[in-house]
């Protein structure tokens, strides 16, 4: 009772507050986590020596070496809060995360590697929305595949590998929005099959999945054995593999250990451009419409002083998206230089902010 009490005092001081003052009681022991991913370009991504742009972010997280569209977000909205005064007295600690960590991590409680505010492209789902507090939506995606730049033609009832990184939506929602669309039609059973069960789908596929066998080696010179060497038996790939993150997907499909790569379309370009070093055809078609948000430990969670401020990130992050110029229009140009938003993308954006 004693803590909710002091998180309604908190919530009803952000209420009166002016912008430029800093939360109450903030101390040098206060700070804001901020997880960003390495793997997801064009919105969360360390771009290394490489000629993709970067944006033109110079906050906090680009100091860092990251960039990307939730990246410039992220800073633009600590560089107006610091403007303001709201970040007085407090550090902002920033953490790289992955898309298979970052959700315990901000679940975590009074741990070191617990985070605060997720700067990466994350998919709006009930689950989600019903465990964190989630921003407006920034970005309109979707769940589509790169093929290798000559599909095989496949005689055999096996289904191709597909790679995708795990705790992602890809796998469940993805994958079967994909196949929904009539896409590997002739493989449908199969990989549906290996969704529901992969074990005994494996098992019952003995075949499938198996690299290719090297020729059987010769016996040494002066062994009674006549015959050749049997070769160890070959490790197989199940038809739908999970990675860790984008840049082990990109580079298994570029050392053909991977037919498709499934994720939203444009990390799965841009992550094949990045870290690939191959030929591909490109995601072209959106299967799913996937809103990403910034999402936030909730402030009930929080020390009242921790939740006065997501709550005041949340409200600058809100009038610097709803307002014109949006920050939206200038994350975009910022990420995507030389491309203009589709129809749908536009049409969202229109959604948001207006005219």
């Amino acid at each position: 009772m004693i803590r909710a009490a002091a998180i309604l005092i908190a919530t009803a001081s952000l209420a009166t507050a002016q912008p430029d003052q800093a939360p109450a009681q903030a101390d040098s022991s206060t700070e804001l986590v901020i997880a960003v991913r390495a793997d997801a370009p064009p919105f969360s991504y360390r771009p290394g020596d490489t000629l993709l742009p970067p944006g033109t972010s110079s906050g906090r997280l680009a100091g860092q070496g990251y960039a990307g569209y939730m990246v410039y977000i992220c800073d633009r909205v600590l560089d107006e809060m610091e403007e303001r005064g709201s970040l007085a007295g407090l550090d902002i600690r920033i953490v790289e995360i992955t898309a298979a960590n970052r959700f315990e991590k901000l679940r975590a409680q009074g741990v070191d590697d617990a985070v605060d505010v997720l700067c990466d492209p994350a998919t709006v789902t009930r689950d989600r929305v019903r465990e964190f507090t989630a921003s407006l939506p920034l970005y309109m995606s979707g769940i589509g595949f790169a093929a290798q730049p000559r599909e095989e033609i496949r005689q055999s009832p096996c289904p191709p590998q597909i790679g995708l990184v795990k705790s992602t939506t890809a796998f469940d929602q993805g994958l079967m929005r994909i196949l929904d669309g009539n896409e590997w039609k002739n493989y449908r059973e199969g990989l549906l099959k290996y969704m529901h069960n992969p074990t005994g789908w494996m098992a019952s596929n003995p075949t499938c999945g198996l690299t290719a066998q090297p020729e059987p080696a010769s016996a040494p010179e002066g062994s009674d054995d006549l015959g050749a060497i049997d070769a160890p038996p070959q490790p197989r790939s199940p038809p739908i593999m999970d990675f860790d993150d984008h840049q082990q997907v990109a580079e298994a499909f570029c050392a053909g250990r991977l037919q498709y790569y499934v994720g939203d379309l444009e990390i799965v370009n841009r992550a094949l451009k990045l870290f690939g070093t191959c030929d591909f055809r490109p995601a072209a078609t959106t299967y799913s419409d996937d809103r990403y948000v910034i999402f936030m430990r909730n402030p009930d969670d929080a020390e009242p002083v921790k939740a006065q401020l997501l709550m005041r990130f949340s409200r600058t992050l809100s009038e610097l998206v709803l307002t014109r110029p949006s920050l939206l229009d200038a994350a975009f140009e910022a990420n995507f230089e030389g491309y203009q938003p589709s129809d749908k993308l536009r049409l969202f954006f229109w959604s948001i902010y207006g005219p």
